[in-house]
């Protein structure tokens, strides 16, 4: 018997299922099932589960075999051979719409009805490994956080998940059938020239014939102008000559990651708890002010600033207390300076300020007042409310030096002689200072 394959027959005509039965049984077929009417053929093949079924397409009363197998087919995935001895041609394409796996004209040849059946059994082993590499594919598509388009040699879509379709604004039955070229548009961010649009990696690829092409940080531009950044990799599909067959596109949407690179360069030259500009970017912009005045003959003036008595909110009243009041104090400071002067947090509780383009002393007495007076109004730190002052230390670029690193120094050592005269006041460096800054 081979491989005991069950078999269901359905014929309305008693002697021609039998001739069947036994023609199937003398080549080593298990054909138990007889049904010969429509009706009993889908009981049979729901409860038997047959592995194939041959199906008269003119039955008696009742459904016929179209209509049978329909019904069956909507339940369970079982080839269907067709037996006929002559049927009408809507008959005939009504059985062609439900993909039958053969035809046997009767009288029932043994030898065509073995071909029949192996071919039929044959074909639905390879249709069934192929629908399950085809589930198996769907779903490792429909999972993948990527886009991916799969084309044909000539750039047409065939293949597209629903990231993919998401991405371009658009749902997997519309992409299908559509030219890569017509959809697919990338504007480059690299170049010096930002709006230079580029030939869609499917297109290059398949003119250049290369194995691979990836291009990095580009935008996808989307219906009604909208643009996504993309990382995109463009595959080659060869045939069985290794020619091209088409290609795959793999492209990620880097929206979040280009947000955590920013974050991150935001966090190496910004203070984590202020937001300021922290010692790295404060030395930058130092070095670029210092550089900016000297070309034009400018002065500059650097402020060193330092809470009295800080140690004391820490203690009373916590380190979180003490967090509120410099990020508070720090909204003091922007707002008592220029847009283009920098407020910076060294650490702790000290505060630089480079004050750009000044005319005279007098104009840096003014903000180092301003923002001493700026500090009599209280601070709210949560139930408490506390009042602060501070010490400012003056240097002037370039009547008390040109580097950077001695300016700072200086400015420091001002503000300790302010704490030492007795704290809330500010000093400036040397005792010899003008009224008036010497240009250049």
């Amino acid at each position: 018997m081979k491989e005991a394959i069950r078999i269901l027959i359905v014929e309305d005509d008693a002697l021609v299922a039998r001739d069947i039965q036994t023609r199937l049984r003398k080549i080593g077929y298990q054909a138990d099932w007889i049904a010969h009417s429509g009706e009993v053929a889908v009981k049979f093949a729901l409860e038997m589960s047959p592995q194939i079924i041959l199906m008269d397409i003119q039955l008696g009363d009742g459904i016929d075999g179209v209509e049978a197998v329909e019904k069956i087919l909507s339940y369970r995935d079982i080839p269907i051979v067709y037996l006929t001895a002559y049927s009408d041609e809507s008959s005939l394409a009504r059985a062609g719409l439900t993909e039958p796996y053969g035809y046997v004209v009767k009288p029932v040849e043994t030898g065509e009805l073995q071909i029949a059946i192996e071919i039929a059994l044959h074909r639905h082993g390879l249709q069934t490994q192929l629908n399950e590499v085809n589930r198996r594919l769907s779903t490792t598509l429909a999972s993948i956080g990527d886009g991916v388009i799969a084309t044909n040699s000539s750039g047409v879509i065939k293949v597209a998940n629903r990231i993919a379709a998401s991405m371009l604004g658009k749902n997997n039955e519309n992409l299908i059938g559509e030219k890569i070229e017509k959809i697919f548009t990338l504007q480059s961010r690299q170049t010096l020239n930002a709006c230079e649009i580029l030939v869609d990696p499917v297109t290059e690829l398949l003119a250049t014939k290369k194995d691979r092409l990836t291009y990095t940080d580009v935008l996808l531009i989307r219906l009604k102008g909208l643009a996504t950044p993309i990382d995109v990799t463009a595959t080659m599909i060869v045939d069985g000559r290794n020619e091209p067959d088409g290609v795959v596109l793999v492209f990620r949407d880097i929206t979040q990651r280009q947000m955590a690179e920013e974050y991150l360069r935001y966090l190496a030259y910004h203070d984590y708890l202020t937001g300021l500009p922290n010692r790295t970017l404060f030395y930058e912009r130092m070095e670029a002010s210092i550089e900016q005045s000297t070309r034009h003959s400018r002065n500059l003036a650097l402020l060193f600033l330092d809470l009295d008595d800080f140690k004391t909110v820490n203690d009373s009243l916590g380190h979180d207390a003490g967090d509120i009041l410099l990020k508070q104090l720090a909204g003091r400071l922007k707002s008592e300076v220029r847009k283009d002067d920098t407020v910076a947090r060294l650490a702790g509780d000290e505060f630089v300020i480079i004050l750009n383009d000044i005319a005279s002393v007098s104009d840096v007495k003014e903000v180092a007042e301003k923002i001493l007076k700026g500090l009599d109004e209280n601070f709210q730190l949560g139930d408490a409310e506390i009042k602060v002052t501070a010490s400012i230390g003056i240097s002037l670029f370039p009547l008390h030096g040109t580097e950077v690193e001695n300016l700072i120094r200086y400015a420091d050592t001002a503000m300790y002689l302010a704490k030492q005269k007795g704290k809330n006041a500010y000093t400036i460096y040397g005792a010899d200072w003008k009224s008036e800054l010497p240009k250049g």
